[in-house]
């Protein structure tokens, strides 16, 4: 369930959810239009992404891949499928940017299901290298809770560091059992520790993983 859901039937219920001031998908009864788009505010992140001791702001930019413009990102509608037509001729993509270096935008998605970001975190320096890392999840159209997490690093480029599973109602960071309260922790500069989702237990864990260097 990648979305915050707004259920009007024939009043507003809230089912609120991280970053619920951003909700990318409103479900309407039958009295509403079919679908109506409209955009939400970005997602942005401060940090030292290159090391250069100067911060940097990361903004994501979602737009359509056949105009390179930016494209609606928050939608009301009766079903998931009219969203899913829309998006099929729109053809999304979720990008970043940074306001220093890197300058290039580095694409994060360019999937037709998704409507940009779920989730942007500052991790901090977790490899010992001097620049911030960030996390980040996308916001899929679909009705499964479960979302891919994923960590990346900068030099010269952005590189994946690792991936896993979460929830996105039980892995939050209401839920979260470490300090920081996000789904990261660092360890010692070469493993992290990560709040996940077993999907063979179905419950909430802690797992170790050994973060990927620069190729």
């Amino acid at each position: 369930m990648k979305w915050g859901i707004l259920l009007v039937v024939p009043f507003v219920l809230a089912n609120c959810k991280r970053h619920s001031s951003n909700s990318a998908f409103v479900l309407t009864s039958d009295t509403i239009s079919q679908l109506s788009a409209t955009f939400r505010p970005n997602y942005f992140l401060l940090g030292d992404f290159n090391g250069d001791k100067i911060q940097d702001t990361l903004k994501e930019i979602y737009v359509s891949q056949n105009t390179n413009k930016k494209t609606e990102n928050k939608f009301f509608a009766q079903n998931l499928t009219e969203i899913q037509k829309h998006l099929n001729k729109t053809k999304p993509s979720t990008r970043i940017v940074s306001s220093h270096a890197p300058k290039d935008t580095f694409v994060l998605s360019d999937e037709n299901n998704q409507i940009g970001l779920w989730m942007l975190d500052n991790l901090g320096d977790l490899n010992n290298d001097g620049t911030d890392e960030m996390g980040y999840a996308i916001n899929y159209v679909n009705a499964s809770p479960l979302n891919a997490y994923v960590v990346l690093s900068y030099k010269n480029e952005w590189f994946e560091m690792i991936y896993f599973t979460f929830h996105e109602e039980l892995n939050n960071e209401r839920n979260s059992p470490f300090k920081n309260k996000k789904l990261v922790q660092k360890m010692d500069g070469k493993k992290i520790e990560a709040f996940v989702y077993d999907q063979a237990q179905k419950k909430t864990n802690t797992s170790i993983f050994l973060l990927q260097q620069h190729p």
